[in-house]
């Protein structure tokens, strides 16, 4: 019974942070192909994109995925770590992977999975946990 309701509870869960950090994904890296396309410092530009990612994502993470009150101080004094986590992997993947002639736009695109990834652990076990 327990076994059952948790499976039910996390499959409902992750799919709902599927949907809501694809539609995240997708605006943020508008963001940040635009920027990188005009040849913004990819410092600067995985910064912009972070920043709108940060408020729209704790928007829908915090009310939509792990249903919570939209703001909590706790969780989102959490979020922002993990945001700066976030924003410092991006930058630095795109900047090494670049460094293998391989374009800043396509270097976002491939480390995209990896960060969603790494950023549903983390806010189900460490920012959003009861």
């Amino acid at each position: 019974m327990f076994f059952r309701n948790f499976r039910q509870l996390f499959l409902k869960r992750s799919s709902k942070f599927i949907f809501c950090g694809l539609i995240n994904l997708i605006l943020t890296n508008i963001i940040l192909q635009l920027l990188l396309f005009f040849n913004t410092l990819t410092l600067l530009a995985t910064l912009i994109s972070q920043l709108f990612n940060f408020f729209f994502g704790y928007f829908l993470y915090s009310t939509k995925v792990f249903e919570k009150a939209f703001y909590k101080r706790a969780y989102f004094f959490r979020f922002i770590f993990l945001a700066i986590a976030l924003w410092n992997m991006n930058w630095f993947s795109i900047s090494y992977i670049s460094n293998y002639n391989i374009s800043r736009n396509i270097a976002s695109l491939l480390i995209a999975p990896f960060l969603g990834v790494f950023s549903y652990y983390f806010q189900k076990r460490f920012i959003f946990s009861s």
